[in-house]
């Protein structure tokens, strides 16, 4: 039986049950109200195969006939009365009951707007952030260009470092949003203008993560968007090599501080001649890297005695390791007190090296 005339009975069936029982009891009996409510799902289920079907005709009479489609697809710059006949006599002859052609073209195009909808909201996001980065870039270079950060209130720039910060910190971001002769320029900037032998003091950390980091991913950029810039991993060879010397210590273990001029490291006084567990335990990654592009395992091995250092650290087994002592080999200096914010950062910078390192490891 089909669905239409099954919704006949059930309206007639219905109707009768429905005026026996208001006759007899003047109110609806259990019988009634079930009929009632299965003609209700049966016409929602004939209403959406009806619009389900009307939209793929149309969507076929679009292609079939291409002249027409502007107004199958409500193109308000053409008019619609052509394509109404052709639709019609199409819905017809498939025995469709009539649908508003508007209507149907209407439901035909929300099937696809979804994925269009998205696609264009990504791209007004994706287009808003580059916006912004190249707002910042601009004022970079007018006020501040060779230094580590722009102050952009005082439209001047800022050294924390002196190493050209913002430069090389931004080189991966130019790479991945397509501005390749932006990113050509400060790699020229890199080989050209920073030196390292006429610098003092600096944070071992932040030099190994911004400056020796930095310059590691943007060669690895330059190797996807032109070819594998020399220059640049020669960059990185050095600053590594002057790093390095900061793991000149009985521990292993890196003093805090290093000078890039003279090679001294030292530690600061308020960590008691500690190094920080969560700066020790995240530059794995870098001379890692280093190791692999120069094929000198010198670096790798020496950021891996850390970890070999802090395995028999008795604080690292009693979850109380905030600072470890860089000029004692078989001692560790667990300064708890309150410091759990630094103890949770300290695990977490931790872990997620560790597991890049295996990742690493692992793909080689």
């Amino acid at each position: 039986m089909s669905l239409e005339k099954e919704l006949t009975n059930l309206r007639t069936v219905g109707s009768a049950g429905a005026e026996g029982a208001l006759t007899a009891a003047s109110q609806e009996t259990a019988a009634v109200v079930e009929l009632k409510k299965k003609l209700s799902e049966q016409e929602e289920q004939l209403k959406r195969m009806q619009s389900a079907q009307a939209a793929v005709t149309l969507q076929a009479v679009a292609a079939a006939q291409p002249a027409a489609a502007p107004a199958i697809h409500l193109n308000a710059n053409a008019p619609a009365a052509a394509a109404v006949p052709a639709a019609a006599a199409v819905l017809a002859a498939a025995a469709v009951p009539a649908v508003p052609v508007a209507a149907a073209a209407t439901a035909a195009a929300a099937d696809a707007a979804p994925d269009a909808k998205k696609g264009s909201i990504d791209k007004v996001r994706r287009d808003a952030v580059k916006a912004a980065f190249m707002h910042s870039w601009e004022g970079y270079k007018k006020f501040a260009w060779g230094t580590d950060e722009l102050m952009p209130q005082a439209r001047t720039g800022h050294n924390w470092l002196g190493l050209g910060g913002t430069i090389v910190d931004s080189m991966s971001t130019l790479a991945i949003m397509g501005e390749v002769e932006e990113f050509k320029k400060c790699a020229e900037w890199v080989k050209t203008n920073l030196h390292f032998e006429n610098k003092g003091d600096v944070s071992f950390f932040e030099t190994t993560i911004r400056i020796l980091g930095g310059i590691l991913s943007a060669y690895e950029f330059s190797c996807d968007l032109y070819a594998c810039d020399q220059g640049l991993l020669d960059k990185a060879k050095d600053i590594g090599n002057r790093l390095s010397k900061a793991f000149n210590t009985p521990s292993g273990l890196p003093y805090a501080t290093i000078n890039l001029q003279s090679g001294r490291g030292s530690t600061p006084g308020w960590t008691g001649g500690s190094a920080i567990l969560a700066e020790v335990g995240t530059v794995q990654l870098e001379f890692a890297a280093l190791s692999r592009y120069t094929g000198d395992k010198s670096y790798d091995e020496k950021v891996m005695k850390i970890f070999h250092h802090l395995d028999k650290a008795v604080c690292m087994h009693t979850h109380a390791c905030v600072y470890v002592h860089v000029c004692v080999r078989e001692r560790e200096r667990a300064r708890d007190r309150e410091r759990a914010r630094d103890r949770d950062r300290e695990k977490e910078c931790v872990y997620v090296c560790w597991c890049v390192c295996v990742c690493v490891r692992v793909s080689e």
